[in-house]
């Protein structure tokens, strides 16, 4: 029949009297002896119950007020996103730390290049996010669809809104054809794990077919790009194409 009793905003006991709030700066109860209680309410001075008058006209709240913890959002779980993780869940700050990614694994991108060539498997690439959290940090599998700046929320496809008060914004990269006419069209990224799974699913088909039609246009290779990843690539196609060769019975 009693108000929800609410938290108070400092580390004071709270009991509730006929359905008002009264701080205690101190309590003591003994049981089966008289003993008072001081108590200071606001604007009214000290109060003095017996400890009859406690059991009878009042509710006891023995829960201490925690301030609310900060919220700390990190989006992606990517080099820059996992990294910021490792350090704040060492750190151990008084704060809830949230990681959010599309995928439940993080895929290591210097090794994209590996799968896309076939030298070595995408599972070998990977490894799952939630081996990386640890106390009570939460993982989310979801995208991100906005971060509202103004209300400090991030906006998710399945999870609705998230509040935060540090973001810590770790999406990842998007290929860039810097306006090479075609490339949009007819090149497949080294990107992300599913990318790199369609080149060479791509590449082991056109040798499939150049079995059954011998043409040497389906084996003709064009790396764009002659970055870390475009050279590495054409250093794995090396090592991989040998091995095509032989199981397609491909004339060297």
């Amino acid at each position: 029949t009693y108000n929800t009793i609410k938290k108070s905003k400092d580390r004071r006991i709270l009991i509730l009297i006929k359905n008002e709030m009264w701080p205690l700066n101190e309590l003591i109860i003994l049981k089966g002896l008289k003993r008072y209680v001081k108590t200071d309410r606001i604007g009214n001075g000290n109060v003095f119950f017996s400890v009859n008058d406690i059991y009878t006209n009042i509710i006891i709240w023995k829960e201490w007020f925690t301030v609310a913890k900060k919220k700390i959002v990190i989006l992606g779980a990517g080099y820059g996103g996992l990294r910021t993780l490792r350090n704040l869940q060492k750190a151990k700050p008084d704060a809830e730390i949230t990681i959010i990614n599309k995928n439940d694994y993080h895929y290591e991108a210097t090794w994209l290049h590996e799968v896309a060539a076939g030298t070595i498997e995408a599972n070998d690439a990977c490894f799952p996010i939630k081996d990386q959290v640890k106390g009570d940090t939460k993982f989310i599998q979801d995208a991100v669809v906005k971060v509202n700046k103004d209300d400090k929320t991030v906006e998710l496809e399945q999870h609705g809104l998230i509040s935060y008060d540090y973001l810590l914004f770790a999406l990842g990269f998007e290929s860039e054809s810097f306006g090479t006419p075609g490339v949009e069209e007819y090149t497949l990224p080294i990107a992300d794990i599913p990318s790199t799974k369609r080149i060479r699913e791509h590449i082991e088909t056109k040798f499939a077919e150049w079995k059954t039609t011998q043409n040497d246009e389906l084996l003709t290779i064009i790396v764009g790009g002659a970055g870390f990843t475009g050279f590495e690539f054409l250093g794995e196609l090396t090592n991989r194409i040998p091995h095509l060769v032989k199981q397609y019975d491909v004339p060297r």
